[in-house]
């Protein structure tokens, strides 16, 4: 074959893997397998035929762009079974608790249970899950350079029953509520509990808690489906059949702090250098109080369901800009962040599910990493050019997930504007909720879900995409905003997203944010037309004092 053919054929197996990830669909090869993640709601017919008539090119074009040092490989770690390796991620949240952080880390999941739950079943399920998955048993020491991590041994009951018979919802909501808030105390361990408060005969509520040091949003879905698992598997008398993981948390943890020495750690710390200079000076929504020992405290929620006309209209902006939604959604959030802060630089945290090997999709642990994506909503720019300036961001952060956010964090300087983070807000998007119930044979489980507890940020705003709905709510810091600032946010947004859905080409000016009362308030604050004094002007001061002192 000529060379030329040869580099013809590689640039088009390179243009066809960056047309997939505009159109929000990420190759990977691994193993000799070709491997893709969704950030849309369904993999587009067309490309998909295109990925499968080249696959053995894709595969033999992406396995050569990952040389030895680029490649981040897992590995065993080095030592027995025994020995514990924590990640930049754990060590960070551990610092986080020694300040203060409490039970602002802690993961709740609410589960209604219809159904009489066997407790030694459960006590059981729970052990097996925590020996499956040492993140869960792991306890964090103070070290003279750091936590110290070591596996527990002779862990007592995990699971509790709370008989709450006739105590009414008040009741039960009140204890629901002090579970979530019940800090756990690493340096004992475990990091999971559980509790089944009973509210009746076959009727209860389960609380499963973890900590985030030893689990992430994607642990959660495991954990639901583990259990039920091990459940049904101890009530039947059977074995699991649960395959074994193939690697250990510590084995991951291992292998990012192998990885941060390489000159590809080096590339992407040179990439959000760049990218997160000067961010402290980026817009922020004005707060109504200061917080004065950096702690945020509580927080409440207010939401909207987007209506089923706009979203398929969402959908289908983000069909034609070869985009996901969630990247539709986080250029309208920006546009309002934009205006009520008076500035076009805008950054917003995400988060990736950073388990980009087959090998970890199995274990519960904490492998989430943070994103700051940093835009400019510049007022003149038509939405569909600011859309695709946007995703642009999104796919070259993407690129750059790797490195661990606290060195990100590193990157930008001392200057800390939020109690936890240089950002104000954060926008999580979800379109791969937990199954609405569990079967466990002599009971069932259906996920509730649960209130906002203590905050972890300024803003925290959340889309929940179904193929029904799209579900929009914020959590806010009440040390920091009043009920009606958040509402007043909430509204804005909304009305920017119906306007978006209605004429995507517009400029961004002309997207008003505000309701008519409080247009009309801003008015009367005015106090309608003022009279002008010229000699109030630069010019007319210059003027009077010519003529006093000639």
């Amino acid at each position: 074959m000529h060379t030329g053919n040869v580099v013809s054929r590689s640039i088009e197996i390179s243009n066809l893997v960056r047309e997939a990830a505009e159109q929000g669909v990420f190759l990977s090869a691994e193993g000799g397998e070709l491997r893709f993640k969704l950030a849309v709601e369904e993999f587009p017919p067309a490309l998909r035929s295109r990925i499968v008539e080249r696959k053995p090119e894709l595969i033999a074009f992406l396995l050569g762009m990952q040389t030895p040092e680029s490649q981040f490989k897992l590995r065993r770690a080095d030592g027995a079974d025994e020995v514990v390796v924590g990640s930049p991620g754990q060590h960070r949240l551990w610092l986080l608790d020694k300040l203060g952080a409490g039970a602002s880390y802690n993961m709740p999941a609410v589960l209604q249970v219809r159904g009489e739950l066997d407790p030694i079943a459960a006590e059981r399920a729970l052990r097996s899950i925590l020996e499956r998955h040492e993140p869960l048993r792991t306890s964090f020491a103070e070290g003279e350079d750091g936590p110290v991590l070591r596996l527990q041994d002779g862990i007592g009951s995990l699971f509790r029953r709370i008989d709450m018979s006739g105590d009414g919802e008040d009741a039960l909501s009140a204890a629901i509520k002090a579970e979530g808030l019940r800090a756990f105390d690493l340096e004992r361990g475990p990091l999971l509990r559980a509790v089944h408060l009973v509210t009746g005969p076959g009727h209860g509520v389960l609380l499963l808690t973890l900590h985030h040091i030893a689990a992430d949003g994607w642990s959660l879905k495991l954990l639901a489906e583990e259990f039920a698992g091990f459940y049904r598997a101890e009530r039947d008398g059977r074995p699991h059949g649960l395959a074994e993981p193939q690697l250990r948390y510590s084995d991951y943890a291992a292998s990012v702090r192998d990885w941060l020495a390489t000159s590809s750690a080096e590339t992407q710390r040179a990439y959000w250098r760049k990218r997160l200079a000067g961010l402290a000076s980026t817009a922020r929504v004005p707060t109504d109080r200061q917080v004065g020992d950096g702690r945020l405290g509580h927080a409440e929620r207010v939401g909207f369901t987007v209506p089923a006309a706009v979203a398929r209209e969402l959908r289908e902006i983000a069909r034609i800009n070869r985009c996901s939604v969630f990247m539709v959604l986080h250029a309208i959030a920006t546009v309002l962040v934009s205006r009520y802060a008076n500035s076009d630089d805008v950054a917003v945290a995400t988060t990736v599910a950073n388990r980009r090997h087959k090998s970890v999709e199995g274990l519960i642990g904490f492998f989430v990493n943070t994103l700051v994506l940093r835009t400019r909503p510049r007022h003149d720019l038509v939405f569909g050019d600011y859309l695709r300036e946007v995703r642009d961001v999104h796919l070259d952060a993407q690129a750059n997930q790797d490195l661990p956010f606290d060195q990100v964090m590193a990157l930008m300087g001392p200057d800390r504007r939020s109690a936890t983070a240089p950002f104000q807000l954060m926008f999580s998007y979800e379109s791969d909720a937990p199954a609405a119930r569990v079967d466990l044979g002599d009971a069932t489980l259906f996920h509730v879900q649960e209130a906002p507890g203590e905050a972890k940020f300024e803003l925290l705003l959340v889309a929940r995409d179904s193929e029904d709905s799209i579900r929009i709510d914020l959590d806010y810091a009440t040390s920091c905003f009043d009920a009606r600032t958040a509402a007043s946010l909430v509204g804005g947004l909304q009305r920017l997203v119906v306007a978006v859905a209605g004429d995507p080409q517009e400029r961004l000016h002309r997207f008003s944010v505000l309701s008519t009362e409080e247009h009309d308030g801003l008015l009367a604050l005015a106090g309608g037309d003022l009279p002008f004094d010229a000699e109030a002007t630069l010019h007319g001061r210059f003027a009077r004092q010519a003529a006093l002192t000639p």
